[in-house]
């Protein structure tokens, strides 16, 4: 997790400049949300994080930009073999696209690492990422997304993230 940490950090001192970085627009949010191994009667684990980014480029409605997000689990899931507990942490770095000039459809794709913490194994995966949402303006200006995110695989079963983001812009 320190790792994550670690990178999330040096990533958000990158794009606390984002005139300098060539970037039009920083922002940073904190998400939740259910994060399951696609497997018949495993109980999903409650993740909580920070997601931040910032925009390349901008044309019209349309937007590009980057993105980390860092989760990790607040309550355990629970595996089908043996009733052990399960909790993950994970970092995704990210391309993101958004297609709307107001409410927006958003596609991303990019790294994802986890690591899988059970009762007796931890296992430390990297994959390609992928996750679509929908995002919702709120009046302060700041943006409310839901998504869904493949984080990787373990064992051809997908990892899911379903999670809802409040994004400060």
């Amino acid at each position: 997790m320190k790792t994550y940490l670690s990178l999330v950090l040096m990533l958000a001192s990158m794009l606390a400049y984002t005139p300098a970085r060539g970037l039009e627009r920083g922002y940073f949010g904190f998400n939740a949300g259910s994060m399951g191994i696609d497997e018949p009667g495993n109980d999903p684990a409650a993740n909580f994080g920070l997601t931040i980014g910032g925009i390349i480029t901008k044309q019209g409605s349309t937007s590009l930009g980057l993105e980390a997000q860092l989760t990790t689990t607040l309550i355990e899931g629970n595996t089908s073999v043996g009733g052990r507990d399960w909790e993950i942490d994970s970092l995704g770095l990210y391309g993101a696209l958004r297609l709307g000039a107001e409410a927006c459809f958003k596609l991303k794709g990019g790294y994802g690492k986890w690591q899988i913490i059970t009762d007796s194994a931890t296992t430390d995966e990297n994959d390609f990422s992928w996750g679509l949402g929908f995002g919702l303006p709120m009046r302060s200006g700041n943006m409310l997304e839901i998504e869904y995110t493949i984080i990787g695989e373990i064992n051809n079963r997908d990892i899911r993230y379903i999670s809802l983001t409040y994004l400060f812009k």
